[in-house]
Parts: structure tokens; C-alpha cells; sequence
């Protein structure tokens, strides 16, 4: 059956109950959304050995990202209304990523003129998979104590989740940080990494 798409803005609940109500009213499923949301996907430090003196050379840092849910993990979030659990009757559809932000909770990023971001999934079957770029941003001056990365084109992190789902490496994916260094940080920088993301949920009785 054909999803019709209901744009519902407010709190998670209410989205899913009115959901829900269309439900009974309609011959298909409905969906939901965009319910947004923000969550820390990762934290590490910047070691301020990483950094030479060369401070034009692009520097790639990798940290294992083995925090990624799972998309049950997911749709378990998502069905809890209060004390009822709706996981049998809701399917996520999308998850669009709005924004990916760093955030430096000690030092700051102002020894960084250009940063991009990008997400590594692990190996598969022993062969490196191609990088998705989750977002840019530069400042000749310094990218300060938060830096907000905005995607170049659509990613949809639940095609993500599922591709991890279904991989059996041992790896975990990785998220990768390339800079450009302006000068060496004055002492090791600690940051949180969080994503904003639009998420869509099919509901069906």
C-alpha cells in the first residue's frame, strides 16, 4: 500500500497518537514526521601531539564509532508512549541528518581554519567501504568551541543503521575528521560529536 505522508511538528507523542487516529481512519499506513531529535554519537580527544608545526597539511583523525544503534534500538525509542510500547505497529522510514556538531568541552577548535567531517562504515567481506561526507565548515580566523557541520546532499542515517545491521565485521564504523591546522593547539582538546536528525515513521494498525 501507498504511505501517505503527514508533516507533524511537535512532541513525539503527539505525533505518534494522532498517527495512530489517521490510521483508523485511512486504508494504508501513515507517515509521520518530521520528529526531530539530537543525539551524542561519540566523544574523543585531540591529542596535541597530533600536530606538527606544518599547519597548511590536511590532518585525518579517526575515532571507532561502535555506539551506533541499532534500528530495533531505534524503533524501541520511538514506540514507548508513556507506559504502552508500540514497536509492533511502527516502521522508521527515514532518518534525515540536518546537522552533525562538535563540540569542544575542554580547549576549543579556534587552532582549526577548515574541518570536515565524514562517517567510515566498517568494512565489508574485508573490503573498505567509500566515506559519506556528513558536513563542512572553515574559518580562516578559527572554528571557536562549536562547530555546526550541515550535510552537502541528503544522508539518510537509517540506510546507515541498516547497512551496520547486516554487516557481521568485527570492525566497528568510524567517524573521520579531516582539518586544516592554522597553528598546534596550546593543550589536548576534549569533544563531543552529536547529529540532528529529521526522523519519518510509518504507522500501520
Amino acid at each position: 500500500m501507498t504511505a501517505r505522508r503527514a508533516t507533524l511538528n511537535g512532541v513525539l507523542a503527539t505525533g505518534i497518537l494522532l498517527g495512530i487516529a489517521t490510521v483508523k481512519c485511512t486504508s494504508g499506513p501513515v507517515e509521520i514526521g518530521p520528529l526531530g531529535f539530537t543525539v551524542k554519537i561519540g566523544e574523543g580527544v585531540l591529542l596535541q601531539d597530533l600536530f606538527s608545526q606544518n599547519a597548511k597539511v590536511p590532518l585525518e583523525y579517526r575515532e571507532n564509532f561502535c555506539a551506533l544503534p541499532s534500528e530495533q534500538d531505534l524503533v524501541s525509542r520511538f514506540a514507548q508512549v508513556g507506559a504502552i510500547n508500540l514497536s509492533q505497529i511502527i516502521h522508521l522510514s527515514a532518518l534525515n541528518l540536518t546537522r552533525t556538531t562538535i563540540v569542544a568541552t575542554a580547549g576549543d577548535f579556534n587552532f582549526v581554519s577548515a574541518m570536515t567531517v565524514r562517517y567510515v562504515p566498517a568494512p565489508v567481506d574485508g573490503q573498505p567501504q567509500p566515506a559519506i561526507t556528513l558536513g563542512s565548515a572553515s574559518n580562516p580566523n578559527g572554528l571557536g568551541s562549536t562547530v555546526v557541520l550541515t550535510p552537502p546532499e541528503s544522508v539518510d542515517f537509517l540506510e546507515l543503521i541498516r547497512a551496520n545491521d547486516l554487516n557481521s565485521a568485527a570492525e566497528c564504523p568510524q567517524l573521520e575528521i579531516e582539518m586544516e591546522i592554522r597553528s598546534v593547539p596550546a593543550a589536548d582538546v576534549h569533544y563531543e560529536t552529536h547529529v540532528t536528525i529529521d526522523a519519518f515513521a510509518l504507522i500501520g494498525l
